[in-house]
């Protein structure tokens, strides 16, 4: 069923449409009273309302306003198994998004539902956080409600040490000096993936004597990644001033590595540090483009022109080595950044069409590749992708996944998982530039595996049938989506020690991420006898989250939405007065029914979009998306 959206006075007018005159009902057999039931709540019993709670009268006479503007064929059509009931409720013109900020401390990743600003949204698909808001709001329909009057379209507090973004940072001087970044960008930065050949990189900045835009924007956001490194926002807001100049559509008219690897750098790191998800999303379309056209995507069969006879008999030249690493690099950067979005992978690796060499190359291989702490973190990474790769093309797919599925697909990641170097797998052994690799390696395994077996926790909420009435395969899965979220939690906490900033705000996410799962267990099962135990694990995660808020500003927001769904989830709230009265609509906020009724706090905030998780995907054998 399409979602209408309608003014305020659209709405007065409909109510007014459904006054019933006292003396047509009395021609009718019915008092007014019951003619007016019959008028908001068309087929339904009168006495199968009288004990329901207000908000949720206030739901069905909404839906009941909606089908009414709605075509008699769209009312009457039922989603399929295989179609998106949430797309089809929202026309294509309805989508679109807004990530553009007059102020630096505005928080508008509404990708992760952080944003209470009202206005277009993207799609999302069965992986993004917007599932499990759905699957929530349909266990607990007030919370809609609750969490509008709790949690205000703008908070005062930010995080500590922001400027604002209206501040002009041209022509002025950073306070860090250049190669103070450039040395923190290659301790903590160039081990998640290393784009740059570091000694032909510093050689260049050297000489000074390079001053096309490429390179001038590939320098600049080296030099905004190092300094967010050690914490200088402000130089970081300084060398990013200076790196727009340079990051423009002229940019693409110029192929070349250097424009790639500022691009991927742009899109891949920094813009989701900066809350803007949906432009990272579009700056990594145009890097793999870009890549496409350098040839990026195809082993060369001979060597590449330009490299020296001294630089073969020491070893072989670093350049076709580095093309192999702006490829993956450029490839898992792109997947983690959709990992949470559950758009399609619009064919990101296709064997058929592309033939790059692993990063590490074995030695039976013709062409050798030195097992550098760099070179094995990429692999790593390369092999994790693959699988999360393959992961989010099922899951953005109109059918559900299978438990079998689902079990195949988690045993494949903990093989990776297991078979991981050593030095991945203890903190100990780890050295210091692989340290912020390991660090979110770990993390993004926990969060691949959560989000294969949240797919089933999100039908049984969706169910709301009692747990030990689901399949025996379906009953595991939503203990390991449990076990695995608090797990996250627990493991996140044992290592925020000497963390740098941009560490920091990924913590945040996957925290976010891993809390959402346990609320929305606390909601369906608030008796269960482990209720406790994910109610501590949210506690914990709050901690950490107020220990990053002068690291972040999604910190703020993330904390203030965790903790009122804590305490709602917790408590017996009731229903403001005002919510049952239909003809009291002034102050309300938004643009549509939903938002008339003060219920879109998540759903129409801005990207709430399509989650098929909570839609299609509920037509299990049981009754029965969301990154």
């Amino acid at each position: 069923m399409r979602r209408v959206h309608a003014t305020q006075d659209q709405v007065q007018r409909e109510l007014a449409m459904r006054q019933i005159p006292v003396a047509e009902a009395a021609a009718k057999g019915q008092t007014a009273a019951e003619a007016l039931v019959a008028k908001l709540f068309p087929g339904r019993d009168p006495a199968s309302l009288v004990d329901l709670p207000a908000q949720e009268l206030v739901e069905l006479a909404r839906d009941a306003l909606s089908v009414e503007h709605c075509s008699p064929s769209a009312s009457l059509d039922q989603p399929s198994l295989g179609e998106s009931a949430t797309e089809r409720e929202e026309s294509d013109d309805e989508r679109g998004w807004q990530e553009v900020r007059l102020h630096e401390d505005e928080v508008c990743d509404d990708v992760n539902g952080l944003s209470l600003n009202i206005h277009r949204r993207s799609y999302l698909g069965a992986s993004s956080i917007h599932a499990v808001f759905r699957a929530m709001f349909h266990v607990k329909p007030s919370l809609q409600w609750e969490l509008q009057s709790s949690i205000v379209p703008k908070d005062a507090a930010t995080a500590q040490g922001t400027a604002p973004w209206t501040r002009s940072y041209q022509n002025v001087p950073p306070a860090l000096e250049e190669e103070t970044a450039i040395n923190a960008y290659f301790a903590h930065i160039h081990g998640i993936v290393p784009l740059l050949h570091e000694p032909h990189f510093r050689q260049v900045w050297r000489r000074g004597q390079r001053c096309d835009r490429p390179w001038l924007a590939l320098l600049n956001m080296v030099l905004v990644l190092g300094s967010l490194a050690v914490g200088d926002e402000e130089s970081s807001s300084i060398y990013y001033v200076r790196a727009q100049d340079y990051l423009d559509f002229e940019l693409l008219g110029t192929g070349c590595l250097e424009s790639l690897q500022a691009l991927c750098l742009l899109g891949g790191l920094y813009l989701h540090y900066k809350n803007s998800p949906n432009m990272a999303y579009a700056v990594m379309g145009l890097a793999y483009r870009i890549a496409i056209g350098l040839g990026l995507h195809l082993q060369p069969a001979r060597p590449i022109p330009g490299t020296s006879s001294a630089e073969d008999a020491s070893g072989g030249s670093w350049r076709p080595q580095i093309r192999r690493q702006i490829w993956w690099s450029l490839f898992c950067l792109d997947t983690w950044g959709s990992m949470t979005l559950g758009r399609p992978t619009l064919g990101r690796y296709d064997t058929k069409t592309m033939n790059v060499q692993p990063v590490v190359v074995a030695a039976g291989n013709a062409e050798k590749t030195p097992p550098n702490d760099a070179a094995l973190s990429l692999e790593s990474a390369r092999a994790f992708c693959l699988i999360a790769t393959k992961v989010q093309h099922r899951l953005a797919q109109f059918s559900p996944m299978s438990i079998d599925e689902i079990v195949a697909f988690d045993a494949e990641v903990q093989s990776w998982y297991q078979g991981l170097p050593l030095v991945f797998l203890y903190l100990d052994r780890c050295p210091a530039s692989l340290l912020s690799a390991q660090y979110i390696m770990r993390n993004r395994y926990f969060n691949l595996r959560l989000l294969l077996f949240r797919s089933i926790l999100l039908r049984y909420a969706y169910a709301k049938v009692p747990l030990e009435s689901l399949p025996a395969g379906d009953r595991e899965a939503v203990r390991m989506c449990r076990d695995l979220a608090c797990e996250a939690i627990d493991q996140l906490f044992l290592s925020r020690q000497s963390l740098n900033k941009i560490l920091v705000c990924s913590a945040v996410w996957y925290l976010y991420q891993a809390s959402m799962v346990l609320l929305l267990s606390i909601m369906v099962d608030p008796d269960y006898y482990e209720s406790p135990k994910w109610r501590a694990a949210v506690e914990r995660a709050l901690s950490l989250l107020s220990d990053a808020i002068p690291w972040s500003r999604a910190a703020v927001r993330s904390k203030r939405v965790v903790e009122n769904l804590l305490r709602i989830c917790t408590t017996t709230a009731t229903s403001p007065s005002g919510v049952s009265d239909l003809n009291n609509l002034e102050g309300l906020p938004g643009d549509s029914l939903w938002s008339l009724f003060g219920l879109d706090t998540f759903i129409d905030e801005g990207w709430s979009g399509n989650t098929s998780e909570g839609i299609d995907w509920i037509e299990t054998d049981y009754n029965q998306f969301g990154a």
